[in-house]
């Protein structure tokens, strides 16, 4: 009997998760939809935090590689192992968060395909993390061929600890001696081929 009250606590858990999940996702289509525009947001500007706060420690998982274009070599590397923010060793973390129906989160997908395999040998970790079913965002993936490191955080607890409320949004993680801090977060899509994009990133790599 014993076992039998776990299992059904367990569920009963699982199924809180999930329906907290789904009310997240729904409150960010709805919120995205009505806020951002469909196309990059002007300027590079980065919202700092007052003070760089220690980085909400996370797991996720990476979508299952796949064959043909779309495939993401990137992702095929990792082996479908979780990543914790605590086992990357890269100096910055870009830990972005989108979805396909987010018209804004597709627009500026090609742009940061491009920036990633200029930095990802510079120091810099970009972490696509999708808010909806690997089946539609693998399917995506191999239509438009986009090759992006993506994840998954399957019950919305990274997007909660970062408090992602629309999206695009993308989080920048400074690690230095053991620790993570957020440097700050970009609001909507951005070109990340621009000239500004190119100064930040550049800079972000030099970092030490």
């Amino acid at each position: 009997m014993g076992i039998l009250k776990r299992n059904r606590k367990n569920r009963i858990q699982t199924g809180r998760k999930r329906v907290a999940c789904y009310l997240s996702c729904i409150t960010l289509f709805v919120l995205s939809v009505a806020v951002l525009a469909p196309c990059p947001a002007a300027g590079f500007e980065l919202y700092a935090t007052a003070s760089r706060k220690i980085a909400p420690g996370f797991s996720i998982q990476p979508l299952d590689s796949s064959k043909g274009k779309g495939g993401s070599g990137s992702i095929k590397e990792q082996s479908g192992v979780k990543v914790t923010l605590k086992n990357i060793p890269e100096k910055a973390v870009l830990l972005h968060f989108w979805a396909t129906w987010c018209k804004a989160c597709v627009k500026e997908l090609p742009s940061l395909e491009k920036m990633n395999k200029r930095y990802a040998k510079r120091g810099v970790r970009l972490l696509a993390v999708a808010l909806e079913s690997k089946k539609r965002v693998r399917a995506y993936l191999k239509e438009h061929a986009i090759d992006v490191p993506v994840y998954f955080d399957r019950y919305g607890a990274v997007m909660r600890a970062y408090n992602v409320n629309l999206l695009p949004i993308t989080v920048v993680i400074l690690k230095k001696g053991g620790e993570a801090k957020v440097a700050g977060r970009f609001i909507g899509a951005k070109e990340w081929g621009s000239p500004e994009g190119i100064a930040f990133m550049d800079k972000l790599s030099a970092a030490d």
